[in-house]
């Protein structure tokens, strides 16, 4: 995968750059929108189990809501065919494991 758009910018510009997304690497404002979502819903993020459901490996929304509600303190649960999971040992194509993969929504959400 080739590094993202922002971190070739960020090498060349005397300044901060914000990553809004950048093809299919990540869409981080889509998942603050989300987290802003839940915790107004919800209250908080912390301790929440979220499920994640449909295509993963191609979502780049997925895998920043994974990256960002882990962080925040949610429990991230996947629930995806294996052919829709990305390849590899975590749900978001990265190393470690921020989030349980399931095949039924029954397991997620207990």
């Amino acid at each position: 995968m080739p590094p993202a758009v922002s971190s070739c910018w960020r090498a060349r510009v005397d300044g901060s750059v914000i990553n809004a997304g950048d093809g299919a690497h990540e869409h981080p404002t889509q998942a603050l929108l989300d987290a802003l979502t839940i915790r107004r819903n919800k209250g908080r993020l912390e301790g929440l189990v979220i499920a994640i459901c449909g295509d993963v490996m191609h979502s780049r929304v997925a895998r920043s809501n994974i990256l960002l509600l882990n962080t925040m303190g949610a429990r991230v649960r996947v629930v995806a065919p294996s052919t829709l999971l990305p390849r590899g040992n975590r749900a978001d194509g990265r190393r470690g494991s921020p989030a349980t993969c399931a095949r039924g929504l029954t397991a997620p959400i207990s």
